[in-house]
């Protein structure tokens, strides 16, 4: 079976153009609060989050309320006092539908602001073939053909990654110890993928103790392929990543 993980990308946006910004410049971006007013979701999937930025000091969320019995919302987490804060909703919609949920924000203990926001909680049909195989586990005995398709109409690819562990070492002046990075690179729909290119997770530490030289080794029996797809969703024109993660024996 495939795991699948999907993130939405809007959050990860606006991390990025904040770690890009001047320090003279991050305070100001800081003071504005980040709330998407859509979200697509995965009916059944226990996984599925929407996340928001809020600013200031002393926060709360209240008060959040489905419009739907079909669609569970539930506040799980926010981080206060790094600025800004992140924050997160937690959904599960038991069927396919449109829906609504709503929450409050409290800033100094005074309700500050209430948000309305619609879930489109809709499967989302992306196919991901490698050669003959669909499963997760995959017998790499050869090159295979990666293919990946969309059926929803308005729901288009944006971008197609391939990602693999490669080594990692983790002081540049020591070649001893070392671990692995997750790294993706774009991959042309359609292509040839070379599954002896695809690394194993490993990590390595060595060190001297009193008591003699301590070492650890880490080594995972299959290798990793991770399919990430870019995609600009039809119902809220935002754009989401998906990933399927395959092991590859060989």
């Amino acid at each position: 079976m495939k795991r699948t993980k999907r993130i939405v990308a809007l959050f990860l946006m606006i991390c990025m153009c904040l770690s890009m910004i001047p320090a003279a410049d991050v305070k100001a971006a800081e003071q504005k609060d980040q709330y998407p007013t859509q979200v697509r979701i995965t009916p059944g999937s226990i996984f599925e989050q929407y996340y928001f930025t809020i600013t200031g000091e002393d926060i709360d969320i209240k008060n959040v309320k489905s419009g739907s019995k079909d669609l569970v919302a539930r506040w799980t987490r926010y981080t206060r006092g790094n600025q800004p804060n992140n924050a997160a909703i937690a959904l599960y919609a038991t069927k396919e539908g449109t829906y609504t949920f709503s929450f409050d924000i409290y800033k100094n203990g005074k309700k500050n602001v209430t948000k309305k926001v619609k879930v489109y909680a809709y499967e989302l049909p992306l196919n991901i073939s490698v050669g003959a195989e669909n499963n997760r586990q995959i017998l790499f005995d050869k090159n295979r053909k990666v293919s990946v398709t969309c059926s929803e109409k308005g729901t288009t690819i944006e971008k197609i990654e391939i990602g693999t562990y490669e080594r990692k070492y983790n002081n540049s002046g020591d070649k001893t110890n070392y671990s692995s990075e997750l790294i993706y690179k774009p991959f042309k729909n359609n292509s040839m993928v070379n599954y002896k290119d695809m690394g194993v997770f490993e990590s390595y530490y060595k060190s001297d103790t009193d008591s003699g030289v301590y070492e650890v080794l880490d080594q995972h029996l299959f290798s990793t392929m991770m399919i990430r797809v870019t995609v600009k969703d039809k119902y809220t024109k935002q754009l989401q990543m998906h990933e399927f993660l395959y092991d590859i024996w060989h």
